[in-house]
């Protein structure tokens, strides 16, 4: 995660956390495109980021990130990465680090440029636009409206972490061009998310969990933020499940296990191999089991010289675990349905 390894860059002084039981909160209105226009706070640990993933029909997928930030070398920075693989290419990847004069955004409308990317509304969906050596024009119809977890917010004293869906689960069109020539590319399953931080990830947890998976036009994804000890140590989750344009299950509430417990070598960390997730919503029951395969680790500051890692290394000491994870659903209610699949089970370990 781009926003988290930014923070690895400086000593900061963390938010003035509290002693809490953050959660979801309960829920509000479906956001709207105006309320991810960026926000530009002055905390010293706010971040803002778009990420958008777009698995495409006949293999490939297309990656954009936007991201702006506080941490590291200075106020409202942005970062960018756009990333394209296609059947039978060379895969493509563009990065590009901004000061705060060197983007732009529209305060009235969302529509954010940084680098040779372009993020903005497009009728009920959005645009991506990338103008490097690979070219990207993609249109996201949104099958599935904006959504949140409860109110979106996790609170910690006066500070807060917000996600929201922007698109759950988007229709996409368009095409890419490599070397003078434009491949017209879609997807049933584009997916775009929004968050905003006004605490350093470190104060707020010590694992972020995340999986999604896609079976017979369904859509299966969760996410969890288990909190740091001082805010009480526990797993925050929200679930979601959706069938092509209609929402079939979601809680803010949900409640996690993680089991099957190893000890990674590398970084020291217990890292769980299952989680079972519970919920309830509107009458129906939810259990759904994650099990992961073969786990890769990535040490997230690899990349860093020994300066970096030593400052770097007194606040946090983060690990990525990824896995390609079997899964098996079960809803309960008028009536009951059981879905099996597989889908990358992602595990951040921050301390």
């Amino acid at each position: 995660m781009r926003w988290m390894i930014l923070v690895l860059l400086t000593l900061l002084a963390g938010a003035n956390v509290q002693a809490a039981e953050p959660s979801w909160g309960r829920g509000t209105a479906v956001p709207k495109q105006s309320d991810f226009i960026p926000k530009l706070k002055s905390g010293e640990a706010y971040s803002e980021r778009y990420t958008f993933n777009i698995p495409l029909d006949g293999g490939g997928d297309v990656y954009m990130d936007f991201t702006v930030s506080n941490l590291g070398w200075g106020d409202h920075k942005g970062v960018t990465t756009a990333r394209v693989r296609l059947p039978g290419k060379k895969a493509y990847t563009y990065k590009a680090e901004l000061d705060e004069d060197d983007w732009s955004f529209d305060r009235k409308v969302l529509k954010i440029r940084m680098g040779k990317s372009t993020l903005e509304a497009d009728g009920e969906g959005y645009r991506l636009r990338h103008d490097g050596d690979v070219r990207i024009d993609l249109k996201l119809e949104n099958t599935v409206p904006a959504w949140r977890p409860g109110s979106g917010k996790i609170k910690v004293g006066g500070e807060t972490f917000e996600l929201a869906l922007m698109s759950p689960k988007a229709r996409v069109s368009g095409r890419i061009g490599m070397a003078g020539t434009w491949y017209p590319v879609s997807s049933a399953n584009g997916m775009g998310d929004w968050s905003m931080s006004t605490i350093a990830p470190y104060d707020l947890a010590n694992r972020f969990s995340r999986f999604k998976a896609y079976h017979d036009g369904m859509m299966v994804t969760w996410r969890e933020i288990r909190t740091t000890e001082d805010l009480g140590g526990k797993s925050v989750v929200w679930v979601l499940v959706v069938k092509d344009g209609e929402v079939l299950f979601e809680s803010a509430a949900a409640k996690l296990t993680a089991s099957a417990e190893f000890t990674d070598k590398t970084s020291g960390y217990s890292v769980p191999r299952v989680f079972k997730i519970q919920g309830r919503d509107n009458g129906q029951t939810l259990s759904l089991t994650v099990r992961a395969t073969r786990v890769t680790v990535r040490d997230l500051l690899a990349d860093y010289g020994s300066v970096a890692r030593t400052i770097a290394g007194t606040l946090t000491n983060p690990y990525q675990f990824n896995s390609e994870a079997s899964f098996t659903l079960k809803l309960d209610g008028d009536e009951s349905t059981t879905v099996t699949g597989s889908g990358p089970l992602g595990i951040d370990i921050l301390n």
